[in-house]
């Protein structure tokens, strides 16, 4: 069997700004509108926020809600990958750790451990020969499937809305960024006023009345 791979940059890679990591992702993600059987969303061997915010992204601004149950969630850097024992207590201390990734985890088709090492650190490429393998198997045999979006053609109008609604939060912030420095500065020159001796007190040269 033959797969078609599309293999899309990270949504926090800092390479690019956020405007050219969503224009590259738009472009993969319309590659595939007469349909895919599967989208491996990777992570590392720890959950961040940053993978809840990538996948909500996902499923909110490129596809939609649906996409969960057409997404396998591949945890890399798993040494332990063959030991069935070891991959649940890995999943329930994840799940544990923090509701918005065990929330993923359940709505997604499953968790898959995978130990991709380097050829340096693995010369045999054993580890990473028996993940691809497993990963085949796992394609072959329960994603078959094609699932295909229906909202793609409104991908731009999202996109637009998405970093628009992401400047308007970044001025904001800019904005409140900058009142609590100015309290900053505020605060700081009001504790020198208080420990100057009473007769070096000038109110009016303080808050600089005219």
């Amino acid at each position: 069997m033959i797969y078609h791979i599309i293999d899309t940059i990270g949504i926090g890679d800092n390479r690019f700004t956020e405007t050219e990591t969503m224009n590259r992702l738009t472009n993969a993600v319309t590659g595939v509108q007469s349909g895919l059987n599967q989208i491996f969303f990777v992570i590392s061997n720890k959950s961040t926020q940053e993978d809840v915010e990538a996948f909500t992204l996902f499923r909110t601004v490129f596809f939609g809600e649906d996409i969960s149950r057409y997404t396998t969630i591949i945890q890399t850097k798993f040494s332990s990958f063959r030991d069935p024992e070891k991959r649940r207590k890995n999943k329930e201390l994840i799940m544990n750790q923090n509701e918005d990734v065990a929330t993923i985890l359940r709505s997604c088709r499953r968790l898959i451990h995978v130990n991709n090492l380097t050829e340096e650190e693995d010369p045999h490429q054993r580890a990473r020969n028996g993940c691809r393998a497993f990963l085949r198997s796992y394609l072959s045999t329960n994603c078959q499937t094609v699932y295909q979006p229906s909202n793609l053609s409104e991908i731009n109008e999202r996109i637009r809305n998405y970093l628009a609604e992401r400047s308007q939060g970044n001025n904001q912030q800019s904005q409140i960024n900058q009142l609590m420095r100015e309290n900053r500065q505020l605060q700081e020159r009001l504790n020198q006023f208080i420990g100057q001796p009473r007769q070096q007190h000038n109110l009016g040269q303080f808050f600089n009345f005219e």
